[in-house]
């Protein structure tokens, strides 16, 4: 459990990291960015849907998490289209 919990604090610290650095160094390297971000964001559902079927979480916090994956993937798929396109 104690394991489960730091990887997911983890895997927040680097999608933030990758965010901000994604911000930082312009088009250079946004897109390749970006796409970590997505890899990233797929391990945190992975980690919080381990977490959910182990009995850790509440379903309620579990659905909290399910629609801010949601908003959060609209948001990064924009991000993506849109460094395509530069």
């Amino acid at each position: 459990a104690v394991h489960l919990h730091i990887d997911i604090l983890i895997t927040m610290l680097d999608i933030t990291k990758l965010i901000i650095q994604a911000n930082k160094f312009g088009n250079k390297n946004r897109l390749q960015n970006l796409y970590c971000v997505d890899v990233e964001l797929e391990k945190l559902k992975l980690l919080i849907r381990l977490a959910n079927d182990l009995g850790f979480m509440s379903q309620q916090r579990y659905g909290v998490f399910c629609e801010r994956f949601v908003e959060i993937g609209r948001i990064l798929g924009g991000w993506i289209k849109a460094s395509q396109n530069k």
